[in-house]
């Protein structure tokens, strides 16, 4: 066989592997349109085939020059370089394709009640910005794709950043169209460790609503206003990002978060109670006292969201005491609070009506199962265990 035989017979070879992929992502795509369970996923998968025909189409060029009765070398060069580009193709798709695998898994059935809480945090939460205005109609995004890993605790790469693994990134070049999140295998043991979703969401809010910078600035402001000294200040500011997604948890989910984060955060009292500056989290000491302090605060005449916030408060200090250090911090609390939800985000907080959002305390079982049959209420459970 002749060397331009060969080497047209290879380009050929090349043009199937490159429309592989393309192929692969036009079958799911058609699956997402005819499967009930699916359709969840359309907008997701739409923002992925974008991502995904970008990546092709510099293939396809790559391919479209090589040339088999050019020069040899040259077209073994740029042939090997197609192949790498290929391969970094079908590792982007992969980063998705792992996560829409397990749609048709034996955890099928977790893993939509954990998109569907992640779809009703995130859509309500956006819509209700376009409906002030912060975003346009045109500006809705994807929710969230909930996926499953083998983390400690859940974690989120919102929109436009680039996954890795701390060796290489996942995506090349490229990123993230859409907002993942990954919870642990064994959470799904717990149902409640779901309220996990809330907090990760929290994260997704303020990434696609471009809040970083101006929740910086005001709560700069509010610290700084308060006399609050420049070391706690740079504290609070590295530990922004968390404590919004919290407060957006709390707003979202109500106090059975903090039910949930409290038991998250049952750890030896060294990792409790020490103080880690490189960590992007506040202490769990203080951290849960951050959640119990805004909860009591969001409906203040409301006595028993105040009494359950009271007492998770009571009970994290009876397991861990109350540490020296942490005063100043304490003291800081309500000015974060108020710095994160009632100034960048009040064109958001003015849309829950308070008259509408009821808390109320443990209630016998028939009274609760009555209550779940309500076609008129949305029920959110603030006990972990019933």
């Amino acid at each position: 066989m002749a060397a331009a035989e060969i080497l047209r017979l290879r380009k050929d070879e090349m043009g199937r592997r490159v429309e592989a992929m393309p192929i692969e992502v036009a079958a799911w795509s058609a699956s997402v349109t005819a499967e009930l369970d699916m359709q969840l996923h359309f907008s997701q998968l739409r923002a992925i085939s974008t991502l995904t025909k970008a990546i092709v189409d510099r293939q396809r060029l790559e391919l479209a020059a090589l040339d088999p009765t050019g020069d040899v070398v040259t077209f073994q060069k740029s042939c090997l370089a197609l192949s790498r580009s290929v391969v970094a193709g079908q590792f982007a798709w992969d980063f998705f394709r792992d996560k829409l695998e397990l749609r048709r898994s034996t955890y099928k059935e977790q893993l939509w009640t954990a998109d569907t809480v992640a779809w009703d945090c995130h859509r309500p939460v956006l819509q209700a910005a376009a409906d002030a205005g912060v975003l346009g109609q045109d500006e809705m995004r994807e929710p969230p794709l909930v996926y499953l890993g083998t983390g400690y605790s859940p974690l989120t790469w919102v929109r436009r950043s680039r996954p890795n693994d701390g060796r290489r990134y996942d995506l090349g070049e490229s990123t993230v169209p859409i907002p993942v999140i990954e919870i642990p295998w064994d959470h799904l043991g717990n149902g409640w460790e779901l309220m996990s979703l809330h907090h990760e969401v929290g994260h997704d809010i303020e990434a696609d609503l471009g809040l970083r910078k101006p929740l910086q600035t005001a709560l700069a402001a509010k610290l700084q206003g308060g006399g609050v000294p420049a070391a706690r200040v740079s504290t609070w500011l590295a530990w922004q990002g968390e404590v919004f997604a919290d407060l957006c948890a709390l707003q979202l989910g109500g106090p059975a978060f903090t039910e949930a984060l409290m038991h998250l955060l049952l750890l030896p009292p060294v990792d409790v109670t020490t103080l880690d500056e490189n960590d992007p989290h506040p202490t769990p000491w203080i951290r849960i006292l951050i959640n119990t302090g805004y909860l009591g605060s969001m409906l203040p005449a409301h006595a028993p969201l105040v009494t359950h916030a009271t007492e998770m408060a009571d009970s994290w200090k009876a397991l861990y005491g109350t540490p020296t250090g942490f005063e100043g911090y304490l003291y800081d609390c309500p000015l974060v609070c108020e710095a994160l939800m009632d100034t960048s985000l009040q064109e958001l907080k003015g849309r829950i009506n308070p008259d509408q959002v009821h808390f109320i305390p443990r209630i016998p079982y028939d009274q609760h199962l009555a209550l779940l049959q309500r076609s008129d209420a949305h029920v959110y459970l603030t006990y972990p265990f019933v």
